[in-house]
């Protein structure tokens, strides 16, 4: 009786080790959106500098069907008036799949998850003002950055989801406002600031299967 029972249980262990693996983990992501300075904006008053549109390439891979990681690349433009700043961020995010405390994938037949992501990366920076040279590169300041976020998805098909994102970032060791002007009286180990970002975008599941773990 004891060796059916040990049988049974190795059974078990072994469909469920099958089955956790019966999903793919891997995706491709793209997204565009909007970015909106909060602090450090300008030394003038009267102007927000959004970055219309932000741009976000990433790939992102899930451990489990919880937790997962992604490495990102994001793009940003701010400019008003002639003067402005780019921003190059690069970023490394944790993912938690909040909505399975909802039971929301099996509310939703496998077609809505909801995630919360932590991150931290580096930032370059360049201004567009004119005649200004910054940074350890010529011309570029690099900053670290923080941020957390939350990213409804919502699933189109076996391969594709759409998914939207709303994250804030804190910039460290901040010398240039968004407008690309130095930002006054500030001292060698610079200041923080931050934006936030909301975008729209696409994810694409890669692998053999026909789930992919943010709906499996």
């Amino acid at each position: 009786m004891k060796k059916k029972q040990i049988y049974y249980v190795l059974l078990l262990i072994g469909s469920s080790v099958f089955c956790q693996k019966d999903y793919n983990k891997l995706s491709f992501e793209f997204a565009s959106g909007l970015s909106k300075p909060l602090s450090n904006i300008s030394n003038r008053v009267d102007e927000t500098f959004i970055s219309a549109p932000n741009w976000n390439l990433g790939l992102r891979y899930m451990f489990t069907i919880n937790f997962g990681i992604k490495g990102s690349f994001n793009y940003d433009s701010f400019e008003e008036k002639g003067i402005g700043s780019r921003h190059n961020r690069f970023n490394l995010d944790a993912y938690y799949n909040i909505g399975n405390w909802f039971d929301l994938n099996y509310v939703s037949n496998s077609s809505v998850a909801l995630y919360s992501h932590l991150g931290a990366g580096a930032t370059y920076i360049n201004s567009k003002v004119k005649g200004l040279t910054v940074g350890y590169i010529p011309g570029w300041e690099r900053q670290i950055n923080f941020n957390i976020g939350v990213s409804p998805r919502f699933r189109m098909n076996d391969i594709m989801s759409l998914y939207t994102d709303i994250n804030y970032i804190m910039a460290m060791k901040q010398h240039y406002n968004y407008s690309g002007e130095p930002i006054l009286n500030v001292g060698n180990s610079g200041t923080s600031g931050s934006h936030f970002t909301f975008t729209i975008g696409l994810s694409f599941s890669i692998g053999d299967y026909d789930d992919h773990a943010d709906f499996y």
